[in-house]
C-alpha cells in the first residue's frame, strides 16, 4: 500500500491520532503515531478489513470533529456522505457521534426504490428533520417554500443559469440562480424535460455542468426546471384537441409510449408521451399489446403543462346517441362507415346508423 503524496505538516507526537489517506483506495483511515525514524518521519497504526498496517506518514489530517446530534438544530443543512441504503431509506454520515437516516420520502418525491436515486460512498447534501431520543432523521429535499417566491414569477420563460449537482436514475438535481442574484434555490430537471427521450442522465449531463433552464413550475414547494430547448410548446399549445398529427413510437414503457412528434418551429422532432390510458378508448394492460418502437400513430394534443408534450390517440369524447346500434349489436349485419384515422392496432371509422341520422365514430381493431 503505497501512501498519497506528502504534504507539508507540523511535528507529532506518539500517540497522536490523525487520518490519513492512501492512494488504493482514497479513503481516510483514522491512525495512531507510533514512532519517529531515523530520518524525522513518523509511522503509524490503522486498521483495515481486519489487517493492521504500517506505514510512513505522509498524507494527513486532522480527525474530523464528531459533532453531538443533541447539538445539531432542525433545519440545518450539512455535507454527508451515504454509507448504506436499504429498502426504507439511506444512512448518512454527516460527521455526528450517529448515523442519520433518509427515509425513502425524504429522498425526493414520487421515489419508489432508494437504490434508485442514491448509492453507498455517494456525497449528499441533507437538512436535519429531528436530533431527538438518540435518533438523528434527515432530508434530502429542500425545506418547504425554501427561496421558491421569487422564482413563481420566472415561468415566462426567462433563460436561468443552473449548476447541475447531482445526477439521478429519473433526472438530475441543480442549483439554480435568480438573475438579480442571491442565494441559489435547488431544483429538479426530470428525464421528461431534457428535450428528447433520454435513456441515461449520464449521456446528457454530467456533475458541475453549467446549464441553461426554465422554470417549469414550483407546485408542491418543489421547483421544477427543464432544460432550454425543452419548453418550445408553443406550436402545440395552439393545436386544438380536434388535430391529428403524426408521430412515430420511440419507446414503450408500462405507464406509456413515448413518441417523436414533428414540430415545425423546431429543427429536430418533440418528445411526447401518450399515456397508457390515452392509447385507446379500451382498456390496455400492457402497450407492448398494441404497439411497438418504429410504429407511427395518429395522435393529438392534449396537454403542454409543465413543459411536457401529452398526447392521445383516443377519439374525441362527444355525446353520441348509440340507441340505434344498439338494435344491431351482435347481429350479422354490416354498417356503411368511412375511415377517419389509422393506426397499426386498428382504425377509426364515423359509423352511419341503420336508420339514418347523426353517424358516430366507432373502432374497429386488427385482432
Amino acid at each position: 500500500m503505497s501512501p498519497s503524496a506528502s504534504l507539508h505538516r507540523p511535528p507529532h507526537k506518539l500517540g497522536d491520532v490523525v487520518e490519513v489517506r492512501c492512494e488504493d483506495d482514497g479513503m481516510w483511515y483514522e491512525a495512531v503515531v507510533e514512532h519517529e525514524t531515523a530520518d524525522g518521519r513518523f509511522m503509524v497504526r490503522f486498521d483495515k478489513d481486519g489487517y493492521e498496517y504500517h506505514y510512513p506518514l505522509t498524507a494527513w489530517r486532522v480527525p474530523k470533529v464528531r459533532h453531538s446530534i443533541v447539538d445539531l438544530k432542525e433545519g440545518e443543512v450539512l455535507k454527508g456522505r451515504v454509507t448504506d441504503v436499504t429498502s426504507m431509506g439511506c444512512y448518512v454520515d454527516i460527521g455526528a457521534d450517529e448515523e442519520g437516516f433518509v427515509h425513502i420520502s425524504q429522498i425526493r418525491d414520487g421515489v419508489d426504490r432508494a437504490s434508485d436515486e442514491v448509492r453507498s460512498g455517494q456525497d449528499v447534501t441533507v437538512r436535519v428533520l429531528s436530533s431527538s431520543s438518540g435518533s438523528l432523521k434527515l432530508s434530502m429535499k429542500p425545506a418547504r417554500g425554501e427561496n421558491l417566491v421569487a422564482f413563481q414569477d420566472l415561468q415566462d420563460g426567462t433563460l436561468l443559469h443552473a449548476t447541475i449537482t447531482q445526477i439521478l436514475p429519473s433526472g438530475a438535481l441543480a442549483t439554480v440562480q435568480l438573475p438579480q442574484g442571491g442565494t441559489p434555490c435547488p431544483g429538479y430537471i426530470a428525464k421528461a424535460n431534457m428535450g428528447r427521450f433520454v435513456v441515461r442522465v449520464e449521456d446528457v449531463l454530467s456533475l458541475g455542468q453549467e446549464v441553461c433552464v426554465k422554470v417549469v413550475s414550483t407546485k408542491n414547494d418543489r421547483l421544477s426546471l427543464a432544460l432550454n430547448d425543452s419548453l418550445d410548446l408553443s406550436y402545440f399549445a395552439g393545436l386544438g384537441n380536434d388535430t391529428w398529427i403524426d408521430a412515430k413510437v420511440e419507446h414503450v414503457a408500462p405507464f406509456g409510449v413515448f413518441l417523436e412528434v414533428p414540430c415545425p418551429s423546431k429543427a429536430e422532432a418533440v418528445t411526447g408521451l401518450l399515456p397508457v390510458s390515452e392509447m385507446a378508448d379500451f382498456f390496455v394492460a400492457d402497450p407492448n399489446d398494441l404497439v411497438s418502437v418504429g410504429d407511427e400513430l395518429l395522435v393529438r394534443v392534449i396537454g403542454t403543462e409543465e413543459g411536457k408534450l401529452v398526447v392521445s390517440a383516443k377519439p374525441i369524447e362527444i355525446e353520441a346517441d348509440l340507441t340505434p346500434f344498439r338494435a344491431v349489436a351482435g347481429r350479422d349485419q354490416f354498417l356503411s362507415g368511412s375511415v377517419q384515422a389509422v393506426s397499426s392496432y386498428g382504425a377509426y371509422v364515423m359509423v352511419q346508423p341503420p336508420s339514418g341520422g347523426i353517424a358516430c365514430r366507432g373502432f374497429v381493431m386488427t385482432s
